[in-house]
């Protein structure tokens, strides 16, 4: 804490240069960095990692925009111009740190990164309130005790949180915030934050040749800026502008960079300094704040909107031009794992390059401009996100998974032969899922309904196979196999005189089968054993073994009947 600052409450905590950052260094080591070390030293930092996944990504897109601003050319159009420049930045093998640090010094002399400052970081200390501060713990995202009034002597509660915690929390709570009075202490009902509606994607340039830094990985993130499509050339992000939050139904982000920081909050954070001299943050004001408007209120505006070439926070402005239909592109689900509902993120880019994620087209576009950006060939996209419940009010989940893709390259048609094999994969794996399903819900009918076939009969089938977790079981496998396969392909393509796409096609095939018949099974045996909570007592349940073997036999009929028919 530095003390040489005056400011209302006597506290400053500038994020800049002190620690509030979670990272693991490149030799293992746990511990919070700066922001300016955190980009100074990302070659030395193996990645950004909170124990919530929701806060981790939006510490990435929060480090990512201060780096698209802190190397700015002279007219403010955030870094990079173009491809050239991230090869640049590759072949030094780190982040300029006297330009990082001059960006710092400008914004450290305005309290623009201080949390308790004048400035008040990603907070509107013009904001008047009616109401005492509420607990700390209502700016956490996914708390049980954020979303609920705390049970006497529950020690879940936060009471209180560092000045550290309180800055990942508060960066967390602008994308995340849930809809309804979730995260809001007065002032009415608050939208969803922009994040809270579907999944993020984070590009990583592993390689099993190359350690993973931190430099690497936001290098693959940060995208070409001047094809955001956001039509004001103010490029300024949040923290650097003056006007208030207020609420707005409608607002249009002036630029790129404001996107990334939006604040859809209103935020007062209340410290307070202990007997033994610690800052505490006990107390928070949170009020609704802005809403990212939909695609015709931006036209009207004169704003243009394009969700194309969009990097990790891509999802705000693709929801722009799917609020109408209100479905985000992709979405997490509990049951199941992301890379199972995202065939597009496994498209050629020849073929489909308008529903190609931004973010991929970077990577892809570095690796023609990097020698041996991608030595493996495949590019890891980390999937975060959470499923909500209650009508978006509190937080059901949430996801984080990785996903391989094959880049393209060099072997241009065996890779994308290759591509064209792990589509094929996803599809066999959606259609025995069906099958699954379908035969699933046929010995629940059997054996809790007794075969009876009515609309109400039918409905109380398929809760218990939900209830039962077969599907969860299935892809929850196929989660720890589905990166083995890719890697398969990828090396296949790499040595193309041993290239039998087919034959690792058929091993594919048969772990989903195999998969699948280890879930049915495991779906009979759950209900066999608690079939007695499924139905009346005086009504006997089939669940003799004989039964339970002529359902496999039919499971296996219909997985044959299905390979029969995908050949």
């Amino acid at each position: 804490m530095s003390a040489d600052v005056a400011t209302p409450s006597g506290l400053s905590f500038d994020l800049a240069h002190e620690p509030w950052i979670p990272c693991i260094a490149a030799n293992g080591a746990a511990g919070e960095r700066s922001l300016r070390d955190v980009i100074a030293c990302a070659h030395e930092i193996k990645e950004i990692a909170d124990p919530s996944p929701l806060v981790t990504i939006a510490l990435y897109r929060f480090v990512l925009a201060v780096i698209h601003r802190a190397l700015a050319d002279d007219n403010g159009a955030p870094w990079p111009r173009e491809r050239a420049d991230c090869a640049a930045l590759w072949d030094a093998g780190r982040f300029p740190a006297d330009r990082i640090d001059a960006y710092f010094d400008r914004q450290s002399a305005d309290h623009r990164f201080d949390l308790f400052g004048r400035q008040a970081f990603y907070q509107t200390p013009t904001a008047t309130f009616a109401k005492a501060p509420a607990p700390i713990e209502r700016i956490v995202i996914g708390d049980r005790a954020s979303n609920t009034r705390p049970a006497i002597f529950d020690k879940t509660v936060r009471r209180s949180l560092t000045p550290a915690e309180a800055a990942r929390h508060l960066v967390t709570l602008h994308g995340f915030a849930l809809g309804g009075l979730s995260h809001v202490t007065e002032g009415g009902s608050g939208a969803r934050g922009p994040l809270a509606f579907g999944a993020l994607f984070l590009a990583r340039s592993e390689s099993a040749a190359r350690p993973e830094t931190l430099f690497a990985t936001l290098l693959s993130n940060l995208v070409i800026v001047d094809s955001r499509g956001l039509g004001s050339s103010d490029q300024r992000p949040a923290w650097e502008r003056d006007d208030a939050v207020v609420t707005d139904s409608a607002y249009v982000p002036h630029g790129y960079l404001d996107l990334l920081t939006h604040q859809s909050r209103v935020v007062q954070l209340t410290p307070e300094v202990a007997l033994d001299g610690t800052v505490l943050v006990t107390g928070v004001h949170i009020g609704p704040g802005r809403t990212i408007a939909a695609a015709h209120k931006a036209a009207a505006n004169g704003e243009t909107v394009d969700s194309r070439g969009m990097a990790i926070g891509e999802l705000e402005t693709t929801m722009m031009l799917r609020q109408g239909e209100g479905k985000p592109p992709f979405r997490m689900s509990m049951d199941r794992a992301m890379w199972s509902t995202a065939h597009t993120l496994y498209a050629a880019a020849e073929t489909k390059p308008s529903r190609q994620l931004g973010v991929v087209a970077h990577v892809y576009a570095l690796e023609e401009v990097i020698d041996e950006f991608l030595p493996d060939g495949v590019v890891s996209l980390e999937a975060f996100g959470v499923t909500l419940k209650n009508g978006g009010g509190a937080v059901d989940g949430w996801r984080r998974e990785r996903l391989p893709l094959i880049a393209p390259g060099a072997n241009g048609a065996a890779r994308q032969a290759a591509r064209g094999a792990v589509e094929e994969a996803i599809g066999e794996a959606e259609r025995v899922s069906d099958a699954l399903e379908r035969q699933s819900r046929t010995f629940a009918r059997d054996v809790v309904t007794r075969g009876r076939t009515d609309t109400k009969a039918a409905k109380q089938a398929n809760e218990v196979v939900a209830a039962l977790g077969g599907q969860r079981d299935y892809w929850a496998a196929l989660a720890i196999a589905f990166p083995v396969f890719v890697a398969r392909l990828a090396r296949a393509v790499d040595d193309v005189g041993d290239l039998d796409l087919q034959a690792i096609a058929d091993d594919w095939t048969r772990e989903v089968h195999g998969t699948a018949t280890r879930a049915f099974s495991g779906v009979l045996e759950r209900l066999a054993a608690d079939g007695r909570h499924w139905h009346a007592r005086d009504r006997p349940l089939n669940t003799t073994t004989l039964a339970r073997a002529e359902a496999r036999l039919a499971f296996q009929d219909a997985l044959q009947a299905q390979g029969a028919k995908r050949r």
